[in-house]
C-alpha cells in the first residue's frame, strides 16, 4: 500500500496480512508472510505481534508459523444482521443465474480488491471460475467498479495510485469511469479483467443507499 493521509498504512497491511491466509487451518511463517504482503520482516513481525496480541492470529509453538486466530469466531457471531442479507442473495443469486443462464457472483469490498463470497454456476461447459474468497483487483472488474464509484474522489485517486502500473488509464479517464458508473447504476467489464470474459455488475444495498 501506498502513503496517504486519508488512510492508516499500517492498519491496511495488517488486512493484508490477514488476507494472506486461505482459511483457519493455513499456515504461515513470518517470512512467508513479509513477501505476500510486500514488507520488510521486521515491520511484519510486529504487525504480527499485535494481531496475535488481539486474537486474530495464534502461533504453533512446534514450527512457529501462523494461523487465524479464535478472535473471529466472535467476530463472526456479531454478523447476524448481514446474514439475513446472505440468505436472500443467496435466494435471488440462484433465481437470476436459472434465468440468465450465466455465471452469477455476489462480491464485498475489501479495500481496493473485491471478494466473491457466493456463486451459481453457469450450465455452459465454458465459464469463468473464480475461487472463492480470495481477493480480486477492483478495478478492471465490474464488481469493483461499482465499489470504487461510491468512494470519495480522495479514495478513488489513492486507487489510481496503488494500481497505476496496471490500469491502462490515466488518472483522469479512471476517474470519469467510475462518475459514469455512480451515474448510471451499473458497471461493465468488456474483457478488462480477463480476455473472452465480459460482465456486468450492480450494487445491493442497504435501507440507507449504502452499497455492500
Amino acid at each position: 500500500m501506498k502513503s496517504n493521509s486519508q488512510y492508516s498504512t499500517t492498519l491496511l497491511k495488517a488486512f493484508d496480512i490477514l488476507e494472506s491466509f486461505r482459511n483457519d487451518s493455513h499456515e504461515l511463517g513470518v517470512s512467508d508472510i513479509a513477501l505476500k504482503v510486500n514488507l520488510p520482516v521486521s515491520s511484519t513481525h510486529r504487525i504480527i505481534q499485535s494481531l496475535e496480541f488481539e486474537g486474530l492470529l495464534l502461533q504453533n509453538p512446534e514450527n512457529k508459523k501462523y494461523r487465524l486466530g479464535t478472535k473471529f469466531l466472535s467476530l463472526a457471531g456479531k454478523c447476524q444482521c448481514y446474514q439475513k442479507y446472505f440468505d436472500i442473495a443467496t435466494t435471488l443469486v440462484n433465481e437470476l443465474g436459472q434465468l440468465t443462464c450465466e455465471t452469477v457472483n455476489l462480491a464485498i469490498s475489501s479495500c481496493d480488491s473485491t471478494i466473491h463470497i457466493l456463486r451459481t454456476e453457469s450450465p455452459h461447459i465454458l465459464r469463468p471460475t473464480f475461487p472463492m474468497n480470495m481477493p480480486f483487483p477492483a478495478y478492471c472488474t465490474a464488481v469493483g467498479r461499482i465499489f470504487l464509484s461510491e468512494l470519495s474522489e480522495a479514495g478513488q485517486r489513492w486507487v489510481y495510485a496503488n494500481n497505476a502500473d496496471e490500469i491502462d488509464m490515466t488518472e483522469e479517464q479512471f476517474l470519469q469511469m467510475l462518475s459514469e458508473v455512480s451515474r448510471c447504476g451499473y458497471a461493465l467489464d468488456d474483457e478488462s479483467f480477463s480476455a473472452g470474459l465480459r460482465c456486468v455488475a450492480t450494487p445491493v444495498r442497504l435501507s440507507n443507499g449504502r452499497a455492500i
